[in-house]
């Protein structure tokens, strides 16, 4: 990939679609865009503009395993400012020096990206990577009619999960409508998994295999870092009011949602450590799996979210 990088600023905004992508950049056929703000970098949060080694790391991906030329890729950091303490105060930090742009202003920056974008790559296929929790979702079904674009993080994570369940499935011979699922987090990552495995259009899910949205809702017990998604929580986004259960409290905790519900399936999707440390798992002489000396059959995937 050489040394072309694109970094885009608010001071750009106006200028983008005329001057910066549509003039300034090299290639006539971009075929892949790697696009982040810098808000979410792996486990370690807001990096702004020094975000940019992921989308040149993906990208990387796409030329060593899937043969994309290098020269039709392109690496992007919208630089929307940084609630990272320590840039703020760095003399040396290399973008914006003034906290995150969010609502309107947020969006239209991002939306003017994404028209400079249509406008000369109309065919190229658009990766957002790791934005936060609370605009993610909120960008890919904002375009994702109009762009061949898809999260990493929300549907990546979600068809790698959801290739293991059907697997898991298949070796206890139980449908995943049948399946008791416990997921811890409840980000990105956890709510995109989540919706993945209920969607009947882009996968096979729950409700593919017949079961009716409310039952397959009720199939699910998401956990944040505060707990379960109780329908007594006020703070929880669209996603997770969907998740949340009416029927159980958000005091109701791990081990008391295993030992009442004894879930089938344990998915691990949150950058949170340790939260595991009071379920010890293990197996019994007769291969099944003892959650905190709870016998089930259950299929556990840990998935580093990082």
């Amino acid at each position: 990939m050489g040394t072309l990088l694109s970094y885009t600023s608010l001071s750009l905004q106006r200028h983008l679609i005329s001057v910066f992508l549509v003039y300034n950049w090299p290639c006539d056929d971009v075929q892949v865009i790697v696009v982040t703000d810098g808000s979410r970098i792996l486990g370690l949060g807001d990096l702004g503009v020094n975000g940019m080694g992921i989308p040149i790391g993906k990208l990387a991906l796409y030329t060593a395993a899937g043969g994309i030329d290098p020269r039709k890729v392109l690496p992007v950091v919208l630089d929307l400012g940084t609630n990272n303490e320590t840039y703020l105060k760095d003399p040396y930090y290399l973008g914006m020096q003034h906290r995150r742009l969010e609502g309107e202003a947020f969006y239209s920056v991002v939306d003017e990206f994404m028209r400079a974008v249509r406008h000369r790559w109309p065919k190229a296929l658009v990766q957002f990577e790791d934005f936060s929790s609370d605009h993610a979702a909120d960008v890919l079904h904002a375009y994702r009619l109009k762009q061949l674009c898809f999260n990493d993080d929300i549907q990546g994570t979600g068809a790698t999960v959801l290739a293991g369940a059907l697997s898991a499935c298949l070796r206890v011979n139980t449908p995943l409508k049948e399946q008791r699922i416990l997921v811890l987090g409840a980000g990105s990552a956890g709510l995109g998994v989540s919706t993945t495995l209920l969607q009947v259009r882009h996968c096979w899910g729950m409700l593919q295999e017949g079961a009716k949205l409310d039952d397959a809702r009720k199939r699910f017990y998401v956990f944040d870092q505060f707990g379960l998604l109780g329908e007594s929580r006020t703070e929880l986004t669209s996603g997770q009011q969907f998740f949340a259960r009416p029927d159980l409290t958000d005091k109701t905790s791990l081990l008391d949602v295993i030992k009442q519900v004894k879930p089938t399936m344990i998915l691990g999707l949150s950058a949170a450590r340790g939260a595991f440390t009071e379920v010890r798992v293990k197996r019994d002489s007769l291969g099944f799996v003892l959650l905190h000396n709870v016998c089930v059959r259950c299929f556990v995937y840990l998935c580093t979210i990082s």
